[in-house]
């Protein structure tokens, strides 16, 4: 039998608010419900609180509607993501990086350095059950897994664009690309 869902809340945007302007999308959602503010050209996220406030938020501007600023050097940011052990990762397409944001310590670090690792840029990042953490590369045509503390596992494609029918091997797999600029 197919699970139902049933509707919580509804979060509309609202006027006046950051969100509602048009300046960041209400983009992401963890396993737990809690949905997250992206604003891409101005360099921020959020996670959105009660009464339409955000409960926190990371980037170099404190945003006036956030009960809680982590400062962090958030270039690009697309992609907000939740590992199981908790860890909150937000993938910086123009950054070519993954930032990694404590609440307790309140404080932001780079969790992948996409030009350190490799990568020619990155796209989003998407952790699976057991804390790996799959990342894309839009223009670079691979796809890596890092390991729950960021060590590159292994690479899916050959870099170059393309697209096969049927299976391929990890080394020779090839994606189109997308644009480098929204990560899409």
């Amino acid at each position: 039998m197919a699970a139902l869902w049933r509707i919580e809340r509804i979060v509309n945007f609202q006027k006046g608010k950051i969100w509602g302007n048009g300046d960041a999308l209400l983009g992401c959602h963890d396993s737990a419900g809690r949905q997250y503010v992206i604003d891409f050209w101005n360099d921020w996220v959020g996670c959105l609180g009660a009464a339409g406030r955000l409960r926190w938020s990371a980037g170099s501007t404190p945003q006036p509607e956030s009960d809680l600023h982590i400062p962090a050097d958030l270039r690009g940011p697309g992609y907000v993501a939740v590992t199981p052990a908790g860890k909150i990762l937000v993938a910086c397409f123009r950054g070519n990086a993954v930032h990694a944001i404590d609440l307790a310590r309140k404080e932001a670090s780079v969790f992948i350095d996409g030009g350190v690792m490799g990568l020619k840029d990155i796209g989003n990042c998407v952790p699976n059950p057991e804390g790996n953490i799959w990342v894309n590369e839009v223009e670079g045509g691979r796809i890596w897994q890092f390991s729950p503390d960021g060590r590159p596992l292994q690479t899916v494609g050959t870099g170059e664009p393309g697209f096969q029918v049927g299976s391929t091997p990890f080394e020779k797999a090839q994606f189109p690309r997308g644009s480098p600029k929204t990560g899409h």
